[in-house]
């Protein structure tokens, strides 16, 4: 088979079956879609969650020869799937599995210090996707740690989060076990006290305190602490935000990003820091955005005084996770679902849909109202943040009500093909539509 054929077929077929001759006919297949840096990083993550379940071997000795990749998402993908497989390093991964665990230690202290200049809580999406950085670090660590101490960690991590006599037990068990010379920082880090573990990690990994705009040029254009686009998404957002001078250089760096997402932001950005003077640096580059988008962001630019007309990523990310069925779901990915995200202005009294009209779309309220009824009967009111039309986007079956726009509303509209997507490769988001689900039977139950 051929790609993307064969992948297609292995992403499907195969984590449903155990280590077979048939998983190990296409295990070459995925080892060699694993190790091509041309193919998308959500593509290689999962082909990693793949190789784990599948386990064996070879699929084994694939993992372990790729998890200190630089891309800290195909990272963590990578050393979940050696978990999944049972990974147990030996002496002789050990030097390996070391060096990786100061590379995670050195990022740590980097974003402690980052949080730190950056200060207060006027750009909340920034702190959380570098928390969330911190958070991945955490877990990376504590599987690495696994891997050459044996299962006793990851027991003793899940007792920290109990009661405080469980808690002390685990950190003694933790002490004990830990071996190598990272041992101090990392029981800092599994200890979670972020005041402890920077004391601790400074001691080898020293950090200088930087201006708040010298920080934020780091996050957008990095060296060496290789970031993710959403969190440089963000902290172009926040130059913004944070009304951060001198930082136009930079954001006109950021256009030329190879993720569309960091340049788009970066677009955002230098049409608020430079309104009359942005669409001469796009010019040059706007075969690199889609055209319906520059369209959309030159509106907004010649609106005098009125509300953007687009919602930004970072924005529409905001939205979502102020919604119960993502709110578990993390930023970075929410960011990769607004792209499949459509924006529909729908003026005051318009329909968004008929009762008896078969669905397939969710639809988020971004701003203004809606309301679900049926005829003059009006069953609820729904404003920024709320749901509607999501059993139907489960099961497609006609409208049960029909649903208007109170006032000029917008709305985001997702397809039933990219939540189920979503679905498929995050069950936070089909825990959280079950949930939704319940409530919908329970409020069922007692108008009876």
């Amino acid at each position: 088979m051929s790609w993307p054929a064969s992948i297609t077929s292995a992403c499907i077929a195969l984590p449903r079956l155990p280590w077979s001759p048939s998983g190990e006919q296409v295990l070459p297949t995925l080892i060699h879609a694993l190790s091509d840096q041309e193919r998308p990083v959500h593509v290689r993550s999962r082909i990693a969650a793949i190789c784990g379940q599948l386990g064996g071997e070879a699929a084994v000795e694939a993992l372990q020869l790729r998890m200190d990749s630089e891309d800290r998402r195909l990272r963590s993908a990578i050393i979940d799937a050696l978990d999944r497989a049972d990974f147990k390093g030996s002496q002789a991964h050990r030097a390996n599995i070391d060096d990786i665990l100061w590379q995670e230690l050195s990022d740590a202290v980097w974003v402690l210090a980052s949080l730190n200049d950056l200060g207060g809580s006027e750009c909340a999406p920034l702190q959380r996707s570098l928390r969330h950085r911190l958070s991945g670090i955490r877990h990376r660590c504590l599987l690495l740690s696994a891997f050459i101490s044996g299962s006793n960690v990851k027991r003793a991590d899940e007792r920290l989060a109990t009661s405080a006599d469980q808690r002390a037990y685990a950190l003694e068990v933790l002490e004990t076990t830990l071996t190598g010379d990272a041992r101090r920082h990392l029981l800092r880090l599994f200890e979670g006290n972020e005041t402890s573990l920077g004391r601790s990690l400074n001691e080898d990994f020293p950090q200088q305190s930087m201006a708040r705009d010298q920080r934020l040029a780091l996050m957008i254009v990095p060296g060496g602490h290789r970031l993710e686009p959403w969190i440089r998404a963000c902290a172009l957002y926040a130059t913004d935000k944070l009304l951060v001078e001198g930082m136009t250089d930079v954001v006109v760096e950021a256009l030329d990003d190879d993720e569309l997402l960091v340049r788009q932001t970066a677009a955002w950005a230098l049409s608020r820091i430079t309104p009359e003077g942005w669409h001469e640096s796009i010019a040059s580059r706007r075969d690199t955005f889609p055209d319906a988008w520059i369209e959309q962001l030159t509106q907004t630019t010649t609106q005098d005084h009125k509300e953007s007309l687009m919602f930004l990523t970072v924005e529409k990310v905001m939205i979502l996770r102020s919604v119960s069925i993502f709110a578990e779901v993390p930023e970075e990915v929410l960011a990769d679902l607004a792209g499949y995200l459509e924006q529909l202005d729908v003026a005051a009294e318009a329909p968004v849909y008929e009762k008896g009209a078969l669905g397939r779309t969710m639809y988020i309220v971004a701003d203004g109202k809606v309301r679900v009824h049926d005829e003059t009967h009006t069953f609820v009111e729904l404003g920024p943040g709320e749901l509607f039309g999501e059993l139907t986007t489960l099961d497609p079956e006609p409208h049960s009500a029909s649903v208007t726009a109170v006032d000029d509303a917008q709305l985001l509209a997702l397809d039933r093909d990219a939540l189920y997507e979503l679905m498929a490769t995050h069950s936070t988001v089909l825990r959280g539509l079950i949930h939704t689900l319940c409530l919908h039977l329970r409020d069922k139950g007692r108008r009876r």
